[in-house]
């Protein structure tokens, strides 16, 4: 199943080792998040908020980053 987060606020989420396949994370705010080795696969990223976040590890094969920062 394919999660729709679409704007969800996750500032300093705790996500490493999250299994995020091919989520909806468009405009998501994920300042400051931990995302140490998740699998954000085929994710929708499109304007979310990148910021600070952790992606050391990260899975993004097929991610959508356009206009993410």
């Amino acid at each position: 199943m394919e999660a729709n987060l679409e704007g969800v606020n996750l500032f300093g989420a705790k996500l490493s080792g999250a299994n995020l396949l091919r989520a909806n994370l468009r405009r998501a705010n994920l300042l400051e998040a931990n995302l140490l080795e998740a699998n954000l696969e085929g994710v929708n990223l499109l304007e979310a908020n990148l910021l600070e976040a952790n992606l050391e590890g990260v899975n993004l094969q097929g991610a959508n980053l356009l206009r993410a920062n």
